[in-house]
């Protein structure tokens, strides 16, 4: 049994497994972080992260062998927080025992020096090297009894991946058609919740679950999709690892160094008080007006990944600072209506623009909100 693993396109399980024996060896893909390390935690149920992940390894290595490989797709935007998650990421996989790392060309278009930082901390498991994002790549190791081969669409052999057990490619989906003849099942990078379809596979984006494969005696048994659910318990050294990476986004003052490319002027929510008395009352019993306080709960005050969305402005000149403006914290009237400085001097003159469902979706995410329903979330703050 092979298997094919497309990255940026899939993986595949081929049909010539040479490990094994009579022992069960069970392969734990794991992959599409694109900087999603961890949820934000502002909302339940949420599910995917590493937390959760080091968890089903963990069990896993536990009960017998094991494989492990991330197809990478670790981040996908450069910048020092992007380093962090990678540090972050390679340190709980050096602490699991990953068997390979296998990064994809948009990691890599990220800069090969940011993934070389995280090289030394996972066991210099990466699998390929570190060439330019434009040239090709190909590596292979011998792993547990298996041959893992990478490959792009620019040097895969489409003889020679035949007698490789587990192949990582990276490239377009067109181009695997070649490869599928030889492997039983494919193991596909996509957007979205985890999914099964008969011998087609994927573990889902923004590290949302893992596939877990099954071989005894050298055959291929079974595959399956772990959901890394809200029910599944943190592991607690990943906890540990995570903690610490969020403590370094806060003392390196991140949130301070994020674009604001607009100069909208925000006036407070108390400022809608003295005109919209009853609303803004109505407004303090909701969620809404304790979102960032959610954040602080989870560590996530200072992360700019997450404070966006439980604060007022923070891509304007004149929005949310961190530390600076707490008028300006919560999701507040000027979250959904929009600046209101302007309104409030000259409320007759300077209207404001009906809200839409749309408005809600830019932070009501599948991701972040995943049981979002507008006309039942609308209820609950209805004003």
């Amino acid at each position: 049994m092979k298997l094919l693993l497309p990255v940026a396109g899939l993986a595949l399980f081929g049909a010539g497994f040479s490990g094994g024996g009579s022992t069960d060896v069970t392969v734990i893909i794991s992959g599409g972080a694109r900087g999603h390390l961890s949820p934000c935690g502002c909302t339940s149920p949420m599910s995917g992260g590493l937390k959760r992940l080091a968890t089903i390894v963990r069990a896993a290595k536990t009960k017998g062998s094991v494989v492990w490989i991330d197809t990478g797709d670790i981040i996908d935007e450069p910048g020092r927080q992007s380093q962090l998650k990678v540090e972050t990421y390679a340190e709980l996989m050096g602490d699991l025992g990953v068997d390979a790392v296998a990064y994809t060309r948009r990691d890599r278009q990220q800069g090969a020096g940011l993934l070389a930082s995280g090289s030394p901390l996972s066991g210099t498991k990466w699998l390929t090297p570190l060439p330019g994002p434009d040239e090709p790549t190909m590596d292979e190791k011998a792993i547990h009894g298996l041959t893992v081969t990478t490959a792009d669409n620019q040097s895969v052999d489409f003889g020679a991946e035949k007698d490789s057990d587990i192949l990582v490619f990276d490239g377009p989906a067109g181009q695997l058609d070649q490869i599928k003849k030889s492997h039983q099942l494919e193991v596909f990078a996509s957007e979205g919740i985890p999914t099964v379809n008969g011998a087609k596979v994927s573990p889902g984006s923004n590290l949302r679950g893992v596939v877990v494969a099954t071989f005894r005696d050298g055959r291929f048994v079974s595959a399956k999709v772990e959901t890394l659910e809200a029910s599944i318990p943190n592991d607690p050294k990943a906890d540990k690892i995570y903690s610490y990476y969020l403590k370094r986004v806060t003392d390196e003052r991140l949130i301070d160094k994020v674009p604001r490319d607009k100069d909208d002027d925000y006036a407070g929510s108390k400022n809608c008080r003295s005109c919209h008395g009853v609303v803004f009352h109505q407004y303090l019993t909701t969620r809404h007006a304790g979102a960032y306080k959610s954040l602080e709960h989870e560590g996530h005050q200072a992360d700019p990944d997450c404070v966006g969305c439980h604060v007022v402005g923070l891509d304007s000149t004149k929005g949310f600072f961190y530390e600076q403006t707490p008028a300006l914290a919560q999701v507040g009237c000027e979250s959904c209506h929009g600046a209101s400085r302007e309104h409030a001097r000259n409320p007759r003159a300077v209207h404001l623009p009906k809200v839409t469902e749309q408005k809600c979706l830019s932070c009501h995410t599948p991701s972040n909100s995943p049981k979002f329903n507008f006309q039942l979330y609308w209820k609950k703050i209805k004003h």
